[in-house]
């Protein structure tokens, strides 16, 4: 993935077997060192989620591509996204 502004899923994992996922607007922009991802919370009540539910997450796409996750607010309402790994 070279660039990339949508949908995608944020799901934090409550054990094995249970997530809660919060709907987000990505937008991924290549960089010179990898990439780096923005989202937004698609209502306030996904907001709130990612603010509760803190570190990590599983960022899902709509190709079914996903990368482990941490979520840090930044100034602007949003969340930036650094990558743990891919799955």
């Amino acid at each position: 993935m070279s660039a990339y502004e949508g949908p995608a899923v944020l799901r934090a994992m409550v054990n094995r077997s249970t997530g809660i996922d919060c709907n987000v607007n990505a937008l991924v922009t290549e960089t010179g060192n990898g990439w780096e991802v923005i989202v937004a919370a698609d209502t306030p009540d996904d907001h709130l989620g990612v603010g509760v539910f803190g570190n990590p997450w599983l960022l899902i796409f709509p190709d079914g591509s996903s990368f482990d996750v941490q979520v840090q607010a930044d100034d602007s309402g949003n969340w930036t996204v650094t990558e743990i790994g891919g799955s």
